[in-house]
Protein backbone atom coordinates (compact mmCIF):
# COMPACT_ATOMS: atom_id res chain seq x y z
CA UNK A 1 0.00 0.00 0.00
CA UNK A 2 2.67 2.15 0.97
CA UNK A 3 4.73 1.72 -2.13
CA UNK A 4 1.26 2.57 -4.49
CA UNK A 5 0.53 5.44 -2.83
CA UNK A 6 4.37 7.07 -2.96
CA UNK A 7 5.45 5.75 -6.39
CA UNK A 8 8.61 4.05 -5.66
CA UNK A 9 9.57 0.57 -4.83
CA UNK A 10 10.42 1.07 -1.08
CA UNK A 11 12.20 -0.95 0.89
CA UNK A 12 10.72 -3.45 2.80
CA UNK A 13 11.28 -6.25 5.42
CA UNK A 14 8.28 -8.52 6.51
CA UNK A 15 9.39 -9.80 9.92
CA UNK A 16 6.48 -11.28 11.98
CA UNK A 17 5.98 -10.65 15.76
CA UNK A 18 3.57 -13.37 16.81
CA UNK A 19 3.08 -16.40 14.34
CA UNK A 20 -1.05 -18.27 14.36
CA UNK A 21 -1.26 -21.73 15.73
CA UNK A 22 -4.72 -23.09 15.28
CA UNK A 23 -6.34 -24.13 18.06
CA UNK A 24 -8.16 -27.97 18.26
CA UNK A 25 -12.11 -26.92 18.17
CA UNK A 26 -14.84 -29.13 17.20
CA UNK A 27 -17.37 -26.35 16.17
CA UNK A 28 -20.55 -26.74 14.07
CA UNK A 29 -22.23 -24.20 11.28
CA UNK A 30 -25.64 -25.59 13.64
CA UNK A 31 -24.26 -24.32 16.35
CA UNK A 32 -24.24 -20.49 16.27
CA UNK A 33 -26.05 -17.81 14.31
CA UNK A 34 -23.69 -14.76 13.03
CA UNK A 35 -20.55 -14.60 13.44
CA UNK A 36 -18.35 -11.38 15.39
CA UNK A 37 -14.68 -10.79 13.53
CA UNK A 38 -11.85 -8.81 15.33
CA UNK A 39 -9.40 -10.11 13.18
CA UNK A 40 -8.55 -11.04 9.53
CA UNK A 41 -6.97 -14.23 11.29
CA UNK A 42 -10.17 -15.23 13.13
CA UNK A 43 -12.07 -15.46 9.57
CA UNK A 44 -9.32 -17.90 8.35
CA UNK A 45 -9.35 -19.84 11.26
CA UNK A 46 -13.58 -20.28 11.33
CA UNK A 47 -13.93 -20.90 7.17
CA UNK A 48 -11.12 -23.48 8.19
CA UNK A 49 -13.53 -25.29 11.07
CA UNK A 50 -16.99 -24.95 9.04
CA UNK A 51 -18.61 -23.75 5.97
CA UNK A 52 -19.07 -20.18 6.38
CA UNK A 53 -20.50 -19.45 2.92
CA UNK A 54 -23.50 -16.92 3.41
CA UNK A 55 -22.82 -16.70 6.81
CA UNK A 56 -22.90 -13.06 8.31
CA UNK A 57 -20.41 -11.65 9.52
CA UNK A 58 -20.08 -8.30 11.85
CA UNK A 59 -16.04 -7.43 11.49
CA UNK A 60 -14.36 -4.64 13.41
CA UNK A 61 -12.63 -3.56 10.21
CA UNK A 62 -12.49 -2.84 7.16
CA UNK A 63 -9.34 -5.24 6.09
CA UNK A 64 -11.51 -8.42 8.39
CA UNK A 65 -14.10 -7.56 6.37
CA UNK A 66 -12.19 -7.96 3.14
CA UNK A 67 -11.02 -11.41 4.19
CA UNK A 68 -14.83 -12.67 5.16
CA UNK A 69 -16.04 -11.38 1.89
CA UNK A 70 -13.14 -13.12 0.21
CA UNK A 71 -13.96 -16.72 2.49
CA UNK A 72 -17.47 -16.14 1.09
CA UNK A 73 -19.62 -14.33 3.91
CA UNK A 74 -21.50 -11.69 4.15
CA UNK A 75 -19.36 -9.32 5.69
CA UNK A 76 -20.47 -5.85 7.39
CA UNK A 77 -17.18 -3.65 8.67
CA UNK A 78 -17.68 -1.16 11.77
CA UNK A 79 -14.55 0.96 10.01
CA UNK A 80 -13.11 1.36 13.76
CA UNK A 81 -12.73 -0.02 16.99
CA UNK A 82 -14.43 -2.69 19.11
CA UNK A 83 -16.80 -0.12 20.61
CA UNK A 84 -17.77 0.73 16.67
CA UNK A 85 -18.16 -3.00 16.27
CA UNK A 86 -20.68 -3.08 19.39
CA UNK A 87 -22.90 -0.12 18.39
CA UNK A 88 -23.08 -1.93 14.58
CA UNK A 89 -24.38 -5.33 16.11
CA UNK A 90 -26.85 -3.20 18.35
CA UNK A 91 -28.31 -1.44 15.54
CA UNK A 92 -29.03 -4.35 13.58
CA UNK A 93 -30.93 -7.68 14.05
CA UNK A 94 -27.78 -10.00 14.10
CA UNK A 95 -28.97 -13.67 14.32
CA UNK A 96 -28.26 -15.25 17.43
CA UNK A 97 -26.44 -16.96 19.19
CA UNK A 98 -23.25 -14.71 17.76
CA UNK A 99 -20.16 -16.16 18.27
CA UNK A 100 -17.33 -14.12 18.35
CA UNK A 101 -14.85 -16.27 16.52
CA UNK A 102 -11.15 -14.87 18.12
CA UNK A 103 -8.02 -15.43 19.14
CA UNK A 104 -6.32 -16.17 22.70
CA UNK A 105 -5.27 -12.59 22.90
CA UNK A 106 -8.55 -10.09 22.29
CA UNK A 107 -9.27 -6.55 23.86
CA UNK A 108 -12.15 -5.06 23.76
CA UNK A 109 -14.71 -7.13 25.91
CA UNK A 110 -16.98 -7.61 23.00
CA UNK A 111 -18.94 -10.42 24.13
CA UNK A 112 -19.52 -9.30 28.06
CA UNK A 113 -20.14 -5.92 26.53
CA UNK A 114 -22.86 -7.50 24.11
CA UNK A 115 -24.53 -9.76 26.60
CA UNK A 116 -24.60 -6.85 28.63
CA UNK A 117 -27.41 -5.81 26.58
CA UNK A 118 -29.06 -9.01 26.50
CA UNK A 119 -27.45 -11.35 23.40
CA UNK A 120 -26.62 -14.33 23.63
CA UNK A 121 -22.77 -13.98 22.67
CA UNK A 122 -20.74 -17.34 22.84
CA UNK A 123 -16.76 -16.74 23.07
CA UNK A 124 -14.37 -19.55 21.08
CA UNK A 125 -10.90 -19.11 21.23
CA UNK A 126 -9.80 -20.73 17.47
CA UNK A 127 -6.02 -19.76 17.36
CA UNK A 128 -3.32 -18.67 19.69
CA UNK A 129 -0.77 -16.00 18.92
CA UNK A 130 2.81 -17.33 19.79
CA UNK A 131 5.56 -14.90 19.83
CA UNK A 132 8.40 -15.54 17.98
CA UNK A 133 11.67 -14.10 16.85
CA UNK A 134 12.93 -11.45 13.97
CA UNK A 135 14.19 -12.72 11.35
CA UNK A 136 17.93 -12.10 10.85
CA UNK A 137 17.20 -9.28 8.08
CA UNK A 138 15.17 -7.53 10.35
CA UNK A 139 17.91 -7.95 12.74
CA UNK A 140 20.83 -6.71 10.26
CA UNK A 141 18.11 -3.79 9.89
CA UNK A 142 18.16 -2.48 13.51
CA UNK A 143 21.63 -2.42 13.80
CA UNK A 144 22.87 -1.02 10.79
CA UNK A 145 22.64 3.17 10.23
CA UNK A 146 18.53 3.21 8.60
CA UNK A 147 15.47 5.24 9.32
CA UNK A 148 12.84 2.71 9.82
CA UNK A 149 9.25 3.23 10.00
CA UNK A 150 8.15 0.13 11.82
CA UNK A 151 3.99 0.05 11.78
CA UNK A 152 2.22 -1.57 15.01
CA UNK A 153 -0.83 -3.29 14.70
CA UNK A 154 -1.92 -4.78 18.09
CA UNK A 155 -0.82 -3.70 21.80
CA UNK A 156 0.93 -7.36 21.64
CA UNK A 157 3.06 -7.18 18.78
CA UNK A 158 3.83 -3.56 20.37
CA UNK A 159 5.20 -4.69 23.74
CA UNK A 160 7.33 -7.76 21.73
CA UNK A 161 9.08 -5.18 19.41
CA UNK A 162 12.45 -5.65 20.52
CA UNK A 163 13.67 -1.82 18.94
CA UNK A 164 17.14 -1.20 18.44
CA UNK A 165 20.13 -3.11 20.17
CA UNK A 166 22.64 -1.40 22.42
CA UNK A 167 24.54 1.88 20.54
CA UNK A 168 23.12 0.72 17.17
CA UNK A 169 22.92 3.89 14.83
CA UNK A 170 19.64 3.09 13.43
CA UNK A 171 17.00 5.23 14.13
CA UNK A 172 12.74 3.41 14.57
CA UNK A 173 9.59 5.89 13.79
CA UNK A 174 6.73 3.67 15.27
CA UNK A 175 3.43 4.36 13.39
CA UNK A 176 0.86 2.54 15.69
CA UNK A 177 -2.77 1.80 14.43
CA UNK A 178 -4.25 3.05 17.51
CA UNK A 179 -3.74 4.92 20.94
CA UNK A 180 -3.94 1.46 23.33
CA UNK A 181 -1.34 0.12 20.35
CA UNK A 182 0.70 3.37 21.54
CA UNK A 183 0.22 3.04 24.81
CA UNK A 184 1.36 -0.65 25.35
CA UNK A 185 4.63 0.62 23.48
CA UNK A 186 7.04 1.44 26.83
CA UNK A 187 10.52 1.71 24.88
CA UNK A 188 11.49 5.34 25.16
CA UNK A 189 14.67 4.57 22.21
CA UNK A 190 12.38 5.28 19.35
CA UNK A 191 10.82 8.34 17.64
CA UNK A 192 6.95 8.01 18.38
CA UNK A 193 4.04 9.48 16.31
CA UNK A 194 0.86 9.38 16.96
CA UNK A 195 -2.06 7.06 15.49
CA UNK A 196 -4.34 7.74 13.05
CA UNK A 197 -7.78 9.29 13.70
CA UNK A 198 -9.58 5.64 12.51
CA UNK A 199 -7.62 2.52 13.38
CA UNK A 200 -6.95 0.90 9.86
CA UNK A 201 -4.22 0.25 7.57
CA UNK A 202 -5.27 2.11 5.18
CA UNK A 203 -4.69 5.79 7.73
CA UNK A 204 -1.72 3.92 8.98
CA UNK A 205 -0.64 4.00 5.19
CA UNK A 206 -1.16 7.68 4.73
CA UNK A 207 0.68 8.56 8.01
CA UNK A 208 3.68 6.71 6.43
CA UNK A 209 3.63 8.18 3.23
CA UNK A 210 3.47 11.35 4.41
CA UNK A 211 6.79 10.66 6.89
CA UNK A 212 8.55 9.61 3.95
CA UNK A 213 7.59 12.59 1.44
CA UNK A 214 8.79 15.01 4.33
CA UNK A 215 11.71 13.37 5.00
CA UNK A 216 12.67 12.68 1.69
CA UNK A 217 11.64 16.21 0.80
Amino acid sequence: MCRQAIGVELPVVISPLLRIVPQDVALRRADFGDVILTSANGARALADLCDVTGLTAFCVGDQTAEIATQLGMVAHSAHGAAADLIELIRRSEPKQPLLHARGQETRGEIAQALQAHGYDVRSKVLYAQEPCDLSAEARDLLSAENVIAAPLFSPRSARLFPGTPAKSPAEIVIFSMSKAVLQAYSRQTARIMQPPKTPDAASLCDLITAFYLTSSG
